[in-house]
């Protein structure tokens, strides 16, 4: 498979779905089931790259069956059939945040508060932007709930990161006018991204992961990825929750606008990825030349 994300492709029957060139996660459309693990996709042949044999092919494959008998690093994954009740918290508090509108402000710090609070300023968030028609709140807190079960219990990589990252994104957007140029989904995509980016991080860098290998941390070195490993292991976990069928908050998409979500959503993801910062910046920076030029050009909100 080739080391270049623009090169993933997935398979034929998908790909007239989305545009060339998107960097997607090698994700069917599996709406209605559980969120596979990489061995359940890499064992019933998910994986699809053209020109590239089944992935059941791949050693990977062998090598992911054994994964869960090491006594290595092993990610619990949450099962959504089984999440906690949505929790009770004191609304005083939540008030008191809107009220001093810190969901929209840079200073926010959001160690001083407990998770279930978050929870509940998450929801307030995504309800702020404008929840997409036809998608029920229920859903999205079973969402929001998954993903903070997902997060591993790190120092830094934790579920108060990805809060943290999902507020500052929603304050940034609102307050450059961003907010205003998407559409429901579009916002949606947006903010849910956030909270994702660091879906069942691990704790260590891709760099860490792809040189130790699975002699210490169970096989992320051999999982299909050969860059990015960490961002495209959260876009496809990110989706995976998103779709499964006990939270099924893409269950109200057809086929085209599932397929345009899920690429904004692991774009967005993969824009993580600390190496490409400096691409970016230089995209930003002469976006502002271009904009100091002339105040009426626009940036593609793609």
């Amino acid at each position: 498979i080739s080391r270049s994300p623009h090169n993933l492709k997935v398979s034929s029957a998908k790909r007239q779905h989305h545009k060339p060139g998107h960097a997607l996660p090698i994700f069917p459309d599996i709406r209605g089931t559980h969120s596979p693990s990489f061995q359940d996709m890499v064992d019933n042949g998910s994986f699809s790259c053209a020109g590239v044999a089944p992935a059941s092919e791949f050693p990977v494959a062998r090598q992911l069956r054994h994964r869960a008998q090491r006594e290595t690093l092993s990610l619990q994954r949450c099962d959504p059939a089984v999440l906690p009740e949505w929790p009770a918290v004191d609304d005083a508090v939540v008030a008191s945040a809107m009220a001093k509108r810190q969901l929209l402000s840079f200073d926010f710090d959001p160690t001083t508060l407990p998770s279930d609070v978050l929870c509940h300023l998450a929801m307030e968030m995504f309800v702020s932007a404008g929840l997409p028609a036809g998608l029920a709140e229920d859903r999205v807190r079973r969402f929001i709930l998954a993903v903070r079960a997902s997060m591993l219990d790190n120092p830094y990589h934790n579920f108060y990161h990805v809060f943290d990252v999902m507020q500052t994104t929603n304050a940034l957007a609102t307050a450059t006018g961003t907010m205003a140029r998407l559409d429901a989904w579009e916002r949606f995509a947006l903010l849910s991204a956030a909270l994702c980016h660091d879906l069942e991080h691990p704790g260590v860098t891709s760099q860490f992961l792809s040189k130790v290998g699975d002699s210490t941390y169970g096989g992320y070195k051999n999982l299909v990825f050969r860059d990015a490993l960490l961002e495209k292991h959260h876009a496809l976990r990110a989706l995976g929750v998103m779709v499964d069928r006990d939270i099924g908050i893409l269950d109200g998409l057809d086929s085209g606008e599932y397929y345009q979500f899920r690429g904004s959503v692991s774009k967005i993801i993969l824009a993580t990825d600390i190496s490409k910062h400096k691409d970016y910046l230089g995209d930003l920076q002469a976006f502002a030349a271009r904009r100091a030029e002339d105040p009426a050009v626009e940036m593609d909100k793609q």
